[in-house]
Parts: C-alpha cells; structure tokens; sequence
C-alpha cells in the first residue's frame, strides 16, 4: 500500500503542479485568453503542458535557462516558462517524500511517474516536428527520442533522490 500511495501522490502531484505553475506563467507572460484559445483545444500541447516536465532533460533546461538570460532584453516570459520545469518536479518531489511512508518507496514512486512522463513524452514526439524541437531540442527524431529517454531517465533519478532525502524516518 506505501509503494501504490507514493506512486499516485507523486503523479497527481507532478500534473496538478504542472498544470499549476504553466497556467500561472502563461496567464502572468503571455494573457489567460492566449492560453485558454491556444492550449485548451490543442490535445497534444495539453499533454506537453501536463506531462512533460521531467521529459527535458536537465541539461537542456540549463541552457535554454542560460540563453533566456543572455539575450539584450532578457525575456522573463521565456525565462520563467523555462524554470517551471524545474520547479514543478521538484516541488511534487518534496511533497512525495514528506507524504510517503519508506525512503525506498517514496524513490520507486517518483520515478515510475517520470517513466509515466516519458511515455506520454514519447507519444507527443512523434506528433508532428514542432514537438520534437520543443521536447528535445532535436532536429533528428531519433537524437529527440534518446534527449527524452535519457533526460527522462536522469531526471527521474535526481528528483527520485529527492523525494528519498525528504522522507520522513
């Protein structure tokens, strides 16, 4: 029962703080009509806002994070967008592992949801070229593919290693 609770706490958690934090950003940079219009009827960035947050791979937020910051006018809707897919896990992460019952478990939940996140990351890939530039930052499909598998992976294991250290003993 501890594994099943860690592992819907960390999920729900994950896509409610996504759903959250994308909503806050857009609404803040961009106007709530531009995200009512623009992403509601649009399926598959729907699921790009609610899932894909543990699909970027770090090293790829870093830099996408470092070059919003190097442009002359420093473009705070893009920086801030950018820096949801970080927040948003990590916050879920520390919500999972004060909620869980054992270290280990807390860990295995964590990162069967960003095995969850990568599949559905997966999925979006092979929608259409837009969202392999956007999920990956990848012109080959198959580079895309394991940007996301791996960064879905490291990204699973940090914030899995972060929901162990917050557990309570």
């Amino acid at each position: 029962m501890s594994f099943g609770k860690s592992f819907i706490v960390s999920f729900v958690a994950l896509v409610v703080l996504n759903a959250v934090v994308f909503t806050i950003i857009y609404a803040i940079g961009y106007g709530f009509d531009n995200f009512i219009t623009g992403i509601l009827p649009n399926v598959p960035y729907l699921l790009y806002v609610l899932f894909s947050s543990t699909a970027h791979a770090i090293w790829y937020l870093v830099d996408l994070l470092a070059y919003s910051i190097g442009t002359d006018p420093i473009s705070w809707n893009f920086f801030f967008l950018n820096l949801g897919f970080i927040i948003a896990p990590l916050i879920a992460a520390v919500i999972t592992g004060r909620l869980s019952e054992k270290r280990v478990h807390a860990f295995a939940g964590f990162f069967l949801s960003a095995i969850i996140c990568m599949l559905v990351s997966i999925i979006i890939l092979y929608q259409g070229f837009a969202y392999q530039v956007l999920l990956a930052g990848e012109f080959y499909q198959t580079a895309a593919l394991m940007n996301v598998i791996f960064g879905s992976l490291v990204n699973g294991l940090i914030y899995g290693i972060i929901a162990y250290l917050t557990t309570k003993k």
